[in-house]
């Protein structure tokens, strides 16, 4: 039996040239981290480096880009009373994209990579200060509102940049928000379809995350209303005793000075301190009676809340943690506790005062919410009296400073707002007490407190500017100068009364004043009838 042994079948030109070619070589290297874990930049830093590319045949292309970028991605899950509708609605927003200019000289001849061959382009971006007006367009209820969505946004979700330069660490946002940075390298090939169109076909591409964490300033404190949902700067509560709480002893009021904001070390800072700050909370106790003591403190308890606001459309307000709508279908907001310290106050002393007669006016004429928002303007402001204060009565006075402490093995980014993404902070601050006779539940007083952290910038970093641009700032600032000068010359001398002259304003308002019906007792132009005094209007000129 003779074998029939078929000849192999040769694959076609096309076919074998698609299985065998391998994919484009395209690497992104960084001058300054080539071995960091993370790319971390700040703001004016400059991020410099080179795109190496090899093809393993030659290859033709029409463009050529790389591209430092930063977008914004977040969803919303719509819930619904009925499935069909259940769903998820997404948002995008590339807020920065600066290309690098390529010069005609760094292509290739004819626009071909030759096959083996290694080709290297050079890039330089530097992270801005500010994003362009244009970033924002869309309606704002005021234009500060359009002012913050043009700040640089810190990373935010991204898994592959989440950390502090030397380990992947979580930032405490949710899935459903994502701020990415990347250089992105692209080589495209256009292909005509018929004479009329073309579609582009990606030759070769490839992407660097970065982890972008900009300088942000301090913001100054805010003005929070007594019926903020979100902040609580001021709160009274009735001291009662025994098991069933029936007995009221007096009316405990705790009110806070906001903090300044924890300021985040630089990138690359060795500086191994912790960022902290601090607050005040002034407690006031108003006895029911004269003779009555105040409560025993017990633990202050403090507690930073982590809130992240997202948006499948615009935000045209500044978003609230607790102020969005639950049904609201393009919106939505997370926020995540984060323990920070526990302390015994049971050694802080309460101070009698007598009652004096400012108290006494302070109770009568200052609202709640006035005092709510003068908290924070002085640590040593002895609080407002309760509603329950009696005017006369003596009442108790205690001080606790309370320090906030980031911890070190967490992820901080700073407070920022965008179009479609936020994060807030807040500091919630608990207070327990006792009364004098034993309870079953520990009371307790909690405010809570916005707190800001920014972040502190480059030190050595300076904005990139060009000789015709140093030379108007020289000018610019030459001109300052001179005008100060004069003025100040101006200023200093005191004018000669040779050169002192009335104004003749009498002949200015002739023939007006006629036209007008005057009131019984009066003249134009201030001349007091029947009292042998006149005002007249008179001008130095200084020379």
């Amino acid at each position: 039996m003779a074998n029939d042994f078929s000849p192999p079948r040769r694959m076609s030109t096309a076919i074998q040239s698609f299985v065998i070619r391998n994919k484009p070589t395209v690497d992104i290297v960084l001058h300054d981290q080539q071995d960091a874990y993370i790319h971390s930049y700040t703001t004016l830093d400059r991020i410099e480096g080179h795109v190496m590319m090899k093809f393993d045949k030659d290859t033709s292309f029409d463009d050529l880009s790389i591209l430092f970028e930063g977008q914004s991605d977040t969803f919303v899950e719509k819930v619904a009373t009925t499935a069909p509708t259940t769903g998820r609605t997404e948002g995008k927003h590339v807020f920065l994209k600066l290309i690098q200019p390529m010069q005609a000289s760094a292509y290739p001849a004819n626009k071909i990579f030759q096959a083996n061959k290694a080709y290297s382009f050079d890039f330089t971006f530097v992270v801005p200060e500010k994003l362009l007006p244009q970033v924002c367009r869309h309606a704002v209820e005021h234009e500060q509102v359009r002012t913050v969505h043009q700040q640089v946004p810190p990373s935010l979700g991204d898994p592959l940049s989440s950390g502090n330069g030397q380990s992947l660490l979580s930032d405490f946002c949710p899935e459903m928000a994502r701020v990415r940075y990347s250089i992105r390298v692209k080589v495209v090939k256009q292909r005509m379809l018929n004479h009329d169109t073309s579609e582009q076909i990606v030759v070769a591409s490839q992407s660097l995350r970065l982890r972008i964490l900009p300088a942000k300033d301090e913001e100054p404190p805010m003005n929070v209303a007594e019926d903020d949902d979100d902040y609580t700067l001021r709160k009274e509560k009735d001291v009662r005793k025994g098991l069933l709480k029936l007995g009221k002893i007096g009316r405990l009021v705790a009110e806070a000075s906001q903090p300044r904001s924890l300021q985040l070390h630089p990138l690359r800072s060795t500086d191994t301190s912790p960022v902290t700050t601090s607050t005040t909370i002034s407690l006031r106790f108003d006895p029911a009676c004269p003779d009555q003591p105040p409560p025993s403190l017990g633990n202050c308890t403090t507690k930073l809340m982590i809130s992240t606001c997202f948006g499948a459309s615009a935000f045209p307000w500044i978003p609230r943690r607790k102020g969005s709508n639950i049904w609201d279908t393009y919106r939505g907001s997370y926020s995540e506790p984060l323990d920070l310290s526990s302390r015994c106050i049971s050694t802080v002393q309460w101070e009698r005062h007598e009652s004096t007669t400012s108290d006494s006016e302070t109770h009568t004429r200052q609202t709640s919410t006035e005092s709510s928002r003068s908290a924070s303007l002085s640590i040593f402001k002895t609080p407002a009296s309760s509603q329950s204060y009696t005017p006369g009565s003596p009442f108790w006075i205690a001080r606790i400073s309370v320090p906030i402490s980031l911890p070190p093995n967490k992820v901080f980014v700073p407070t920022f707002h965008t179009c479609i993404i936020s994060r807030l902070y807040s500091l919630e601050v608990s207070i327990s007490y006792s009364a004098p006779s034993p309870s079953i539940i520990t009371p307790h007083v909690t405010l809570k407190i916005p707190i800001d952290i920014a972040a502190k910038g480059n030190p050595d970093a300076r904005p990139s500017i060009s000789d015709g641009e140093a030379a108007a700032i020289a000018a610019r600032e030459a001109m300052m100068n001179e005008a100060t000068e004069f003025l100040q010359q101006r200023l200093t001398s005191l004018p000669s009364p040779a050169y002192e002259e009335r104004l003749p304003i009498e002949s200015l308002g002739q023939g007006l004043h006629e036209e007008l019906h005057e009131p019984p007792g009066y003249s134009p132009f201030g001349t007091l009838r029947g009292g042998g005094l006149s005002m007249q209007a008179s001008a130095q000129v200084m020379c």
